[in-house]
């Protein structure tokens, strides 16, 4: 995960990621239900967390700001506008 962006959503970042020994000192979030598996890392309660390459997401909820903050991070705000005022219309 060096240098490339890795992004999760709902229970993926405390299962999957904290697998791979990804989130260590990391700030992230997930789904609140399961927080209480994550070690290592910093569990902020918010829909979508980005903490260098590392986006996170807690659920089905914040799948829009998740999909917007990806677009963002890859291709800039002024993309991001685009697409959100396209999927807003």
């Amino acid at each position: 995960a060096t240098g490339r962006f890795f992004a999760a959503i709902a229970e993926a970042p405390a299962l999957a990621l904290q697998a791979f020994g990804v989130l260590r000192q990391r700030r992230m979030t997930c789904l609140p239900a399961v927080s209480q598996q994550l070690s290592g890392c910093s569990f902020v309660d918010q829909p979508v967390v980005v903490d260098g390459n590392c986006i996170t997401a807690q659920g089905s909820a914040a799948a829009l700001a998740f999909a917007l903050t990806l677009v963002e991070q890859l291709s800039g705000k002024g993309v991001r506008s685009v697409v959100a005022a396209e999927l807003l219309a």
